[in-house]
C-alpha cells in the first residue's frame, strides 16, 4: 500500500516533503531507500535515510497519493493492511451507519473489514504544488 506525497525527479519516483524552513527557498526534500542514489548526489541522514534536497522546478511531476476500497458499493479510505484484515475509515455518518462502523473519534469512524469483503481496492493521485498530473 503506497500512500504519501511522491515527486519525480530524474525519471525516478521518490518520496517528497515540503519542509517549513526549507519551502521558503522553494526546496522539496526527496527520501530514497535506495542505496545506489547516494552515488548521484543524496547523502545519508540519520532520520529520513537517503535525502536530496532539490527545487521544485528540477522535477517533472509531483502528486499525494491515497487509498480506498469499495465496500458494500460504498467508497471508503483505507488507513491499513495486515495480513486478511483493511482498516477502513470514513467521517461521513450515513457510512458510518451503513457499515456498522465504530466511532474512533467525533466524526471519526473506522471499522476492520476482511479482504474478501472487499469488491474493489484503488488509489487516487492527485498532482500538487502547481504540476498537472
Amino acid at each position: 500500500m503506497k500512500e504519501g506525497t511522491y515527486a519525480v525527479y530524474n525519471g525516478k519516483v521518490y518520496e517528497a516533503e515540503l519542509w517549513s524552513e526549507l519551502n521558503k527557498k522553494g526546496i522539496i526534500m526527496l527520501i530514497s531507500n535506495d542505496d545506489t542514489d547516494l552515488n548521484k548526489g543524496f547523502v545519508q541522514y540519520k532520520t529520513y535515510g537517503i535525502i536530496k534536497k532539490v527545487r521544485k522546478d528540477e522535477l517533472t511531476n509531483a502528486y499525494y497519493i491515497q487509498n480506498f476500497a469499495k465496500v458494500q458499493g460504498i467508497k471508503v479510505k483505507v488507513i491499513g493492511v495486515e495480513g486478511d484484515d483493511i482498516s477502513i475509515t470514513s467521517n461521513d455518518y450515513n457510512i458510518f451507519r451503513k457499515l456498522n462502523m465504530k466511532q474512533f473519534e467525533p466524526y471519526v469512524y473506522i471499522k476492520l473489514v476482511k479482504k474478501k469483503d472487499i469488491e474493489e481496492e484503488f488509489e487516487e493521485k492527485k498532482a500538487i504544488w502547481g504540476f498537472s498530473g
